[in-house]
């Protein structure tokens, strides 16, 4: 062996070899390229770039590598970068990849060499993934607005409908002390004073004090239903009897009465606005009962309509409405007591109503009076 410069001489019996000790080995180079690509198990064209859509998370290829010198003993290496940190070594010709994210990736792959080193790596193909259209921005910030749109919306609805509800409960409040000044009749006060005085003076001082305890009964359950919407319906019925039964009292052998309840308004719990009938059956014995030549007939009956209401029916033998009206002054009173009482059941709900109907024989002579009422119930 002879050394000059960077080049070593060797002499063997089959000739001379030198080498250049600075000269670089390249490393060999092995063919290699991808065979198949899939998506979520379908077939795609192989090609050097892909992209598929946010919903498509499952791709899988093959690829191979050409090398004589190692009679098909070939391992691989691979990385997608974007996944995968460290190299994956493999002696498959197939790579899986699952759960993929979105985003941008690009696969690499390398072949073992015989000297137990590794080709350069290449860039087999690039893959875009979708990103799904609620991650978008433009799409996060659509639905922002529109969220905050309907919050504002609701608060505006809830707003209008919380002063709504104000403004009815200053009209229900209003109209309910006017009603309880129309039903309170000044008039059936003083009589009611005058029975008990009547009673006294004549000695019969058990019926006065029968009487002074109805009579206050009344009054003090007219006071406490009228701060009040809705009352039991126990109690309004409890009232409308004490109110006939001081009636009675006042005109023994003038009319008799009876109240039917049907039986399903026996066995629930129903809520209703108070003093609403009371007026109409007060009518119906002031203006017609009372003003019969013989004794008169008084029907007050409830029955559940529906859902939303108790159908009162109050019926009376009376002289009828024709007649009642040559007091105009008093049937004036009446009336306006009659429509506080229906715009007051109207606002608590638009279908209660009130129907008055006059009762005639076949002559067109009159019979009485009917009055129907949709009484709302909570």
């Amino acid at each position: 062996a002879f050394l000059r410069n960077d080049t070593v001489w060797v002499a063997t019996n089959k000739g001379i070899s030198k080498f250049v000790l600075d000269q670089r080995q390249e490393i060999p180079e092995i063919p290699m390229h991808l065979t198949s690509f899939k998506v979520l198990g379908e077939n795609r064209n192989v090609g050097s770039t892909y992209q598929i859509n946010y919903y498509e998370d499952e791709i899988e290829f093959t690829y191979e590598a050409i090398s004589f010198n190692q009679k098909g003993q070939i391992k691989y290496r691979y990385k997608l970068d974007g996944v995968d940190d460290d190299w994956v070594i493999s002696d498959s010709r197939m790579a899986r990849y699952t759960n993929l994210h979105a985003g941008e990736f690009s696969f690499f792959l390398s072949a073992s060499l015989p000297n137990g080193g590794w080709t350069n790596p290449i860039k087999m193909f690039s893959l875009t993934k979708k990103q799904p259209f609620w991650e978008n921005v433009i799409f996060l910030i659509f639905v922002g607005l529109v969220v905050v749109t309907l919050i504002i919306l609701y608060f505006k609805r809830v707003i209008r409908r919380l002063k709504k509800d104000s403004e009815i409960k200053h009209q229900l409040i209003d109209l309910e002390r006017k009603a309880l000044q129309a039903q309170m009749n000044p008039h059936f006060i003083f009589n009611a004073l005058n029975s008990i005085q009547g009673f006294i003076s004549e000695n019969k001082n058990k019926i006065a004090q029968t009487y002074l305890i109805r009579f206050s009964k009344l009054v003090r359950m007219a006071l406490n239903h009228s701060s009040h919407t809705f009352v039991p319906f126990e109690e309004e019925i409890d009232l409308i009897e004490h109110y006939i039964e001081l009636e009675i009292m006042r005109f023994p052998d003038k009319f008799d009465y009876s109240i039917n309840i049907s039986d399903e308004l026996k066995e629930d719990d129903f809520n209703v606005p108070p003093m609403v009938t009371q007026p109409f059956i007060e009518n119906a014995i002031q203006h017609g009962l009372l003003r019969n030549e013989g004794k008169g007939i008084l029907n007050v009956s409830f029955e559940l309509y529906g859902n939303d209401f108790i159908r009162s029916t109050i019926t009376d033998n009376g002289v009828g409405r024709k007649k009642a009206r040559e007091n105009k002054l008093e049937i004036d009173r009446e009336s306006k007591g009659i429509k506080l009482i229906e715009e007051r059941i109207k606002i608590l709900n638009k279908k209660a109503s009130i129907t008055i109907k006059d009762l005639v024989d076949d002559n067109n002579k009159p019979l009485g009076t009917e009055v129907i009422i949709l009484i709302p119930i909570n």
